[in-house]
């Protein structure tokens, strides 16, 4: 369970961080491919979680996160290309919610292959948010997210948070300009939101 990092309780903060070919490599409960949060409150800003899985056909899923207690705050951050095998919770490729958790994702983007991303069996708040297969209320929205080439993520250099970086956005993105005040001034880039 998370492959990358599991929290348990107290206040845990990622920032400018990369959570990239993480596994809960488990083929009956893997769960939480790069993160498992099982208590207290992550938050993740500006952060990139991308080929991520869990691989328990049995389990919960959360390719890229399972939260099964306490709060997740996902800002500002691009999830993308995360998968998981569950049968249980097959809209689960990214995130994974268990009832009495809290996830809050704010000016993030949440994309990949499958139909859907997010499972809401927990308590999730969209905000200025750009979800696959989730059922949203504008300004949120579930439309490609235009990536300049999502089947290269970190770019042709191979390094994560270079300007070449395959998770960046066209110009004709429908995600610039959205984001809400609570955007960080800049993203991970180091970029001047606007």
């Amino acid at each position: 369970k998370g492959g990358g990092a599991y929290t348990r309780s107290g206040t845990t903060n990622y920032s400018l961080c990369v959570f990239n070919s993480n596994s809960a490599s488990d083929a009956t409960s893997g769960e939480g491919g790069a993160m498992f949060v099982n208590g207290g409150t992550s938050t993740l800003t500006n952060c990139v979680l991308a080929a991520n899985t869990a691989a328990g056909t049995g389990g919960d899923g959360g390719g890229a996160i399972k939260v099964a207690a306490g709060t997740l705050n996902l800002q500002s951050s691009t999830l993308a290309g995360n998968s998981s095998a569950s049968t249980v919770k097959t809209d689960a490729n990214t995130v994974s919610t268990l009832s009495g958790s809290t996830t809050d994702i704010l000016n993030t983007i949440i994309w990949g292959s499958a139909a859907a991303h997010v499972n809401t069996g927990g308590t999730v708040n969209f905000t200025n948010a750009l979800v696959k297969g989730a059922t949203l209320t504008a300004p949120s929205l579930s439309a490609n997210p235009k990536f300049t080439n999502e089947a290269v993520p970190a770019g042709a250099d191979g390094v994560w948070l270079t300007t070449d970086d395959g998770l960046n956005l066209l110009p004709c993105s429908p995600a610039i300009n959205v984001a809400s005040a609570a955007a960080p001034a800049t993203d991970i880039l180091n970029r001047a939101r606007v």
